[in-house]
Protein backbone atom coordinates (compact mmCIF):
# COMPACT_ATOMS: atom_id res chain seq x y z
CA UNK A 1 0.00 0.00 0.00
CA UNK A 2 1.42 3.34 -1.01
CA UNK A 3 1.87 6.17 1.44
CA UNK A 4 -0.97 8.04 -0.23
CA UNK A 5 -3.33 5.09 0.14
CA UNK A 6 -2.33 4.66 3.77
CA UNK A 7 -2.99 8.33 4.38
CA UNK A 8 -6.45 8.13 2.80
CA UNK A 9 -7.25 5.00 4.81
CA UNK A 10 -6.13 6.64 8.02
CA UNK A 11 -8.26 9.71 7.28
CA UNK A 12 -11.27 7.50 6.67
CA UNK A 13 -10.78 5.76 10.00
CA UNK A 14 -10.55 9.12 11.78
CA UNK A 15 -13.70 10.35 10.03
CA UNK A 16 -15.52 7.15 10.93
CA UNK A 17 -14.46 7.49 14.54
CA UNK A 18 -15.57 11.10 14.62
CA UNK A 19 -18.92 10.37 12.91
CA UNK A 20 -21.81 11.61 15.01
CA UNK A 21 -23.50 8.81 16.84
CA UNK A 22 -27.27 9.11 17.14
CA UNK A 23 -29.97 6.98 18.71
CA UNK A 24 -33.70 7.33 18.15
CA UNK A 25 -36.87 5.53 19.16
CA UNK A 26 -39.60 5.03 16.56
CA UNK A 27 -42.34 6.07 17.10
CA UNK A 28 -41.38 9.00 19.28
CA UNK A 29 -44.85 9.15 20.86
CA UNK A 30 -45.52 6.64 23.59
CA UNK A 31 -49.32 6.96 23.55
CA UNK A 32 -50.66 3.42 23.63
CA UNK A 33 -54.23 2.16 23.60
CA UNK A 34 -55.29 0.18 26.65
CA UNK A 35 -55.24 -3.63 26.12
CA UNK A 36 -53.55 -3.24 22.73
CA UNK A 37 -50.01 -4.07 21.60
CA UNK A 38 -47.40 -1.57 20.43
CA UNK A 39 -43.96 -1.98 18.90
CA UNK A 40 -41.03 0.43 19.45
CA UNK A 41 -37.78 0.42 17.48
CA UNK A 42 -34.47 1.62 18.92
CA UNK A 43 -32.16 2.50 16.04
CA UNK A 44 -28.60 3.84 15.99
CA UNK A 45 -26.69 5.86 13.41
CA UNK A 46 -22.92 6.29 13.19
CA UNK A 47 -21.86 2.75 13.91
CA UNK A 48 -22.78 -0.57 15.39
CA UNK A 49 -23.81 -0.86 19.01
CA UNK A 50 -25.05 -3.15 21.72
CA UNK A 51 -28.57 -2.02 22.66
CA UNK A 52 -30.58 -2.65 25.78
CA UNK A 53 -34.06 -1.61 26.99
CA UNK A 54 -34.84 -0.57 30.57
CA UNK A 55 -38.06 -0.31 32.58
CA UNK A 56 -39.03 3.01 34.21
CA UNK A 57 -37.58 1.65 37.49
CA UNK A 58 -34.15 1.25 35.85
CA UNK A 59 -34.17 -2.53 35.58
CA UNK A 60 -33.16 -4.09 32.26
CA UNK A 61 -35.94 -5.69 30.24
CA UNK A 62 -34.80 -9.24 29.66
CA UNK A 63 -36.41 -11.11 26.77
CA UNK A 64 -38.67 -13.88 28.07
CA UNK A 65 -38.70 -12.53 31.62
CA UNK A 66 -42.20 -11.06 31.18
CA UNK A 67 -44.40 -12.40 28.42
CA UNK A 68 -45.97 -8.97 27.96
CA UNK A 69 -42.57 -7.38 27.15
CA UNK A 70 -40.53 -8.77 24.29
CA UNK A 71 -37.09 -7.48 23.28
CA UNK A 72 -35.63 -8.61 19.94
CA UNK A 73 -32.34 -7.75 18.23
CA UNK A 74 -32.86 -7.15 14.51
CA UNK A 75 -29.22 -6.35 13.61
CA UNK A 76 -26.26 -4.43 15.00
CA UNK A 77 -28.12 -1.13 14.61
CA UNK A 78 -31.70 -1.97 15.54
CA UNK A 79 -33.55 -3.61 18.41
CA UNK A 80 -37.27 -3.67 19.24
CA UNK A 81 -39.48 -3.54 22.29
CA UNK A 82 -42.96 -5.03 21.97
CA UNK A 83 -45.55 -4.33 24.68
CA UNK A 84 -48.37 -6.86 24.59
CA UNK A 85 -51.81 -6.10 26.03
CA UNK A 86 -50.77 -2.78 27.52
CA UNK A 87 -52.04 -1.97 31.02
CA UNK A 88 -52.32 1.34 32.87
CA UNK A 89 -49.52 0.33 35.25
CA UNK A 90 -47.18 0.10 32.24
CA UNK A 91 -47.05 3.91 32.16
CA UNK A 92 -43.64 5.47 32.52
CA UNK A 93 -40.37 6.45 30.84
CA UNK A 94 -38.63 3.58 29.05
CA UNK A 95 -34.96 3.89 28.03
CA UNK A 96 -32.91 2.43 25.20
CA UNK A 97 -29.14 2.50 25.84
CA UNK A 98 -26.76 1.93 22.94
CA UNK A 99 -23.08 1.18 23.69
CA UNK A 100 -20.77 1.63 20.69
CA UNK A 101 -17.58 -0.24 19.90
CA UNK A 102 -15.47 2.67 21.13
CA UNK A 103 -17.06 2.40 24.56
CA UNK A 104 -19.24 5.47 24.27
CA UNK A 105 -22.94 5.16 25.07
CA UNK A 106 -26.01 7.02 23.96
CA UNK A 107 -29.42 6.81 25.50
CA UNK A 108 -32.89 7.85 24.40
CA UNK A 109 -36.25 7.62 26.16
CA UNK A 110 -39.92 7.29 25.33
CA UNK A 111 -42.75 8.19 27.70
CA UNK A 112 -45.34 5.42 27.43
CA UNK A 113 -48.85 6.57 28.32
CA UNK A 114 -51.49 3.85 28.26
CA UNK A 115 -54.99 5.26 27.80
CA UNK A 116 -58.37 3.69 27.06
CA UNK A 117 -59.86 4.20 23.59
CA UNK A 118 -62.60 6.82 23.25
CA UNK A 119 -66.19 5.72 23.56
CA UNK A 120 -69.34 7.13 21.98
CA UNK A 121 -72.78 6.06 23.15
CA UNK A 122 -76.32 7.10 22.19
CA UNK A 123 -78.87 5.77 24.65
CA UNK A 124 -81.68 5.35 22.12
CA UNK A 125 -81.66 2.97 19.17
CA UNK A 126 -84.31 5.05 17.42
CA UNK A 127 -85.92 8.47 17.83
CA UNK A 128 -89.44 9.42 16.73
CA UNK A 129 -90.13 13.01 15.73
CA UNK A 130 -93.15 14.84 14.37
CA UNK A 131 -92.84 16.92 11.22
CA UNK A 132 -92.31 20.57 12.09
CA UNK A 133 -91.06 19.83 15.60
CA UNK A 134 -87.55 20.18 17.12
CA UNK A 135 -85.64 17.00 17.95
CA UNK A 136 -82.33 16.53 19.81
CA UNK A 137 -79.94 13.56 19.90
CA UNK A 138 -77.35 13.27 22.69
CA UNK A 139 -74.07 11.39 22.37
CA UNK A 140 -72.20 10.55 25.59
CA UNK A 141 -68.45 10.61 24.82
CA UNK A 142 -65.50 9.63 27.01
CA UNK A 143 -61.78 9.52 26.31
CA UNK A 144 -58.33 10.86 27.17
CA UNK A 145 -57.36 13.04 25.43
CA UNK A 146 -60.87 14.50 25.08
CA UNK A 147 -62.26 13.21 21.77
CA UNK A 148 -63.48 15.48 18.99
CA UNK A 149 -67.06 14.75 17.91
CA UNK A 150 -68.48 14.66 14.40
CA UNK A 151 -71.95 13.72 13.16
CA UNK A 152 -73.13 12.12 9.93
CA UNK A 153 -76.53 11.27 8.44
CA UNK A 154 -76.53 8.23 6.20
CA UNK A 155 -72.76 8.55 5.98
CA UNK A 156 -72.70 12.24 5.01
CA UNK A 157 -71.21 14.89 7.36
CA UNK A 158 -73.67 17.22 9.11
CA UNK A 159 -72.67 20.87 9.35
CA UNK A 160 -74.34 23.50 11.54
CA UNK A 161 -77.02 25.38 9.59
CA UNK A 162 -79.16 28.11 11.19
CA UNK A 163 -82.78 27.03 11.48
CA UNK A 164 -82.00 23.42 10.55
CA UNK A 165 -79.05 21.88 12.41
CA UNK A 166 -77.27 23.05 15.55
CA UNK A 167 -74.76 21.76 18.14
CA UNK A 168 -73.84 22.54 21.72
CA UNK A 169 -70.30 23.69 22.61
CA UNK A 170 -68.62 20.27 22.36
CA UNK A 171 -70.96 18.97 19.62
CA UNK A 172 -72.20 16.12 21.83
CA UNK A 173 -75.83 17.22 21.26
CA UNK A 174 -77.26 17.48 17.75
CA UNK A 175 -80.47 19.50 17.41
CA UNK A 176 -82.68 19.31 14.33
CA UNK A 177 -85.06 22.23 13.91
CA UNK A 178 -88.30 22.15 11.89
CA UNK A 179 -87.99 18.41 11.32
CA UNK A 180 -88.88 17.29 7.80
CA UNK A 181 -89.63 13.90 6.31
CA UNK A 182 -86.35 14.09 4.41
CA UNK A 183 -84.48 14.19 7.75
CA UNK A 184 -85.24 10.51 8.33
CA UNK A 185 -82.24 8.17 8.36
CA UNK A 186 -79.33 6.84 10.37
CA UNK A 187 -77.44 9.41 12.45
CA UNK A 188 -73.90 8.54 13.59
CA UNK A 189 -71.89 10.14 16.39
CA UNK A 190 -68.12 9.72 15.86
CA UNK A 191 -65.66 10.39 18.69
CA UNK A 192 -61.99 10.64 17.66
CA UNK A 193 -58.73 11.33 19.47
CA UNK A 194 -55.09 10.52 18.72
CA UNK A 195 -55.52 7.05 20.22
CA UNK A 196 -58.47 5.78 18.21
CA UNK A 197 -62.09 6.49 17.31
CA UNK A 198 -65.49 5.16 18.32
CA UNK A 199 -69.02 5.62 16.98
CA UNK A 200 -72.65 4.87 17.72
CA UNK A 201 -75.82 5.08 15.62
CA UNK A 202 -79.46 6.07 16.03
CA UNK A 203 -82.30 6.00 13.51
CA UNK A 204 -84.64 8.98 13.20
CA UNK A 205 -88.25 8.34 12.17
CA UNK A 206 -90.43 11.30 11.15
CA UNK A 207 -94.22 11.09 11.35
CA UNK A 208 -96.77 13.55 10.01
CA UNK A 209 -98.35 16.15 12.28
CA UNK A 210 -101.62 14.22 12.14
CA UNK A 211 -105.02 15.82 11.75
CA UNK A 212 -107.95 13.85 10.40
CA UNK A 213 -110.04 15.16 7.55
CA UNK A 214 -113.03 13.13 6.40
CA UNK A 215 -113.42 13.17 2.65
CA UNK A 216 -116.59 11.59 1.22
CA UNK A 217 -116.03 9.22 -1.67
CA UNK A 218 -118.04 9.57 -4.89
CA UNK A 219 -119.19 6.03 -4.18
CA UNK A 220 -120.59 7.06 -0.79
CA UNK A 221 -117.83 5.16 1.07
CA UNK A 222 -116.28 7.14 3.90
CA UNK A 223 -112.46 7.55 3.89
CA UNK A 224 -110.20 9.25 6.43
CA UNK A 225 -107.17 11.25 5.25
CA UNK A 226 -104.32 12.01 7.67
CA UNK A 227 -102.56 15.24 6.85
CA UNK A 228 -100.17 17.81 8.20
CA UNK A 229 -101.45 21.26 9.24
CA UNK A 230 -100.59 22.68 5.83
CA UNK A 231 -102.23 19.78 4.06
CA UNK A 232 -105.32 20.10 6.27
CA UNK A 233 -105.63 23.76 5.28
CA UNK A 234 -105.48 22.83 1.60
CA UNK A 235 -108.08 20.12 2.13
CA UNK A 236 -110.32 22.63 3.94
CA UNK A 237 -110.05 25.14 1.07
CA UNK A 238 -110.80 22.44 -1.49
CA UNK A 239 -113.79 21.29 0.52
CA UNK A 240 -115.12 24.88 0.64
CA UNK A 241 -114.69 25.25 -3.12
CA UNK A 242 -116.39 21.93 -3.62
CA UNK A 243 -119.34 23.00 -1.46
CA UNK A 244 -119.71 26.26 -3.42
CA UNK A 245 -119.61 24.44 -6.72
CA UNK A 246 -122.15 21.92 -5.45
CA UNK A 247 -124.49 24.77 -4.47
CA UNK A 248 -124.09 26.39 -7.88
CA UNK A 249 -124.76 23.08 -9.54
CA UNK A 250 -127.93 22.63 -7.51
CA UNK A 251 -129.20 26.08 -8.62
CA UNK A 252 -128.45 25.31 -12.24
CA UNK A 253 -130.13 21.96 -11.94
CA UNK A 254 -133.25 23.63 -10.49
CA UNK A 255 -133.26 26.20 -13.29
CA UNK A 256 -132.79 23.48 -15.86
CA UNK A 257 -135.65 21.51 -14.34
CA UNK A 258 -137.87 24.58 -14.36
CA UNK A 259 -136.94 25.28 -17.97
CA UNK A 260 -137.72 21.70 -18.86
CA UNK A 261 -141.16 21.97 -17.18
CA UNK A 262 -141.83 25.28 -18.94
CA UNK A 263 -140.79 23.80 -22.27
CA UNK A 264 -143.14 20.86 -21.78
CA UNK A 265 -145.96 23.22 -20.78
CA UNK A 266 -145.38 25.36 -23.85
CA UNK A 267 -145.37 22.26 -25.98
CA UNK A 268 -148.63 21.07 -24.41
CA UNK A 269 -150.30 24.46 -24.95
CA UNK A 270 -149.07 24.53 -28.52
CA UNK A 271 -150.46 21.08 -29.11
CA UNK A 272 -153.78 22.09 -27.62
CA UNK A 273 -154.00 25.13 -29.86
CA UNK A 274 -153.25 22.97 -32.87
CA UNK A 275 -156.02 20.55 -31.97
CA UNK A 276 -158.52 23.36 -31.53
CA UNK A 277 -157.60 24.75 -34.92
CA UNK A 278 -158.15 21.41 -36.57
CA UNK A 279 -161.52 20.93 -34.91
CA UNK A 280 -162.60 24.37 -35.87
CA UNK A 281 -161.83 23.71 -39.50
CA UNK A 282 -163.90 20.53 -39.44
CA UNK A 283 -167.05 22.15 -37.97
CA UNK A 284 -169.96 23.01 -40.54
CA UNK A 285 -170.61 26.69 -41.20
CA UNK A 286 -173.60 28.22 -39.42
CA UNK A 287 -176.71 29.04 -41.58
CA UNK A 288 -178.21 32.45 -41.67
CA UNK A 289 -181.86 32.74 -40.48
CA UNK A 290 -184.21 35.11 -42.22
Amino acid sequence: MTSVSMFIWAMWLVAAADAKKEVEIIPASGDTQLHSSKLFLCKVKGGEAEMKWFYPNGMEIEDGEDQRFTVEKIDETTTTLLINTAEKNDNGIYTCVSTFEDGTAERVTVNINVVPPPTARISEESVNATAGSTSSITCVVEGDPQPHINWTRNGRPIKAKPGRFGFNSDQSVLTIYAVEKMDEGQYTCIATNKINSSSDNVTLHVSANQTEEEVPSPHSTRHTVQATDGQAAVVSILDSMKDQQAAQLAVLQRLAAQQEILARRVAEIGAGISQLTVLQSLSPPEKDHD
